[in-house]
């Protein structure tokens, strides 16, 4: 299995969905190939969409801004939409992290991923 571990926070560095994803990590099972990406930036780069294309499984952690994601993960996110056929399929399993007690704020987060 291909999984691709997707930090979706504007933080290059030192972010809660970065350190989400490393604990993540230390569970997944040797066999499976994992690719790490970064998308900090509103534009998605062609190496990285062909890293994305070649994944089975795509986990996404983002931090949660005003009940949503970041306005760059959802620039993102449009441009894989027009760059993947309606065929392809992909699971997408989304983590959005926030300090609120309760999971329903993260709802509407969730359902744009």
């Amino acid at each position: 299995m291909k999984l691709a571990l997707i930090n979706g926070s504007p933080k290059s560095h030192g972010s809660a969905s970065g350190a989400l994803l490393t604990d993540l990590r230390s569970y997944v099972k040797e066999k499976t190939e994992v690719t790490e990406i970064g998308l900090h930036k509103s534009v998605i780069s062609e190496k990285v969409l062909e890293q994305l294309k070649n994944a089975q499984v795509w986990v996404i952690s983002c931090p949660l801004y005003v009940d949503g994601i970041p306005s760059h993960l959802l620039s993102c996110l449009i441009q894989l939409e027009n760059a993947f056929d309606k065929d392809h399929t992909i699971h997408v399993y989304g983590i959005v992290n926030c300090g609120f007690y309760e999971g329903i704020q993260a709802e509407y987060a969730l359902e744009l991923l």
